[in-house]
Order: structure tokens, then sequence, then C-alpha cells
């Protein structure tokens, strides 16, 4: 979610369309959690019908700096060829070999 915040201020649906598959109750309480945390910002505007939007602050831009790192490590291992079976094999190895 902070990823779809990182340039412009963003309205819910915005959000949900960037996010994917996720109910609104879902994303509802997980905005709510990020602001009460201090991770974003909701700003609501004196606007009929009202307009709400949603931006980084200082924190969670920092946050999703910090977070740049794992999340390049993640897309590496999804993108690589082989299977994913180092610790799972090495486990069903070790069952074999004691038994």
């Amino acid at each position: 979610m902070l990823t779809s915040l990182r340039e412009d201020p963003l309205r819910y649906n915005q959000i949900k369309k960037n996010i994917g598959e996720i109910s609104p109750k879902t994303l509802s309480n997980t905005l709510k959690t990020l602001e009460h945390e201090g991770l974003i910002e909701r700003n609501v505007y004196g606007e009929t019908p009202p307009r709400v939007e949603y931006s980084l602050t200082e924190s969670g831009k920092e946050l999703q700096i910090a977070l740049i790192p794992l999340v390049e490590w993640v897309r590496r291992r999804e993108n690589h060829d082989e299977p994913h079976t180092g610790h799972k094999s090495h486990k069903k190895n070790q069952i074999k070999n004691s038994t």
C-alpha cells in the first residue's frame, strides 16, 4: 500500500485499483491503521461531494525507502527460474537420513 502512495496523494478508489483484489473493509482498516501509526495522512476537502486523499507522511516516506531493498529481493526471488526447494528438500533429506 505504501508503494501506491509513493508519488502523489491518492483517493480511496485509486488506491483500491492500484492494489487490486482487496475488500473495502480490509482497505479501510489498513488505511486507518497506517494513519494511526503516522505513516499516511488523510486529507478531507470541504467539497460536495467530500473529497478525501491519502498521502505519505515523512515517516511513511522513510519506511518506504527502507523497504525498497526488501521489495527488490522479493521480486528477484519471484523471477528466479529454478524452483525454490532449498530448506524444504534439506529438511526432507534430514528426515529420511534419521529414520
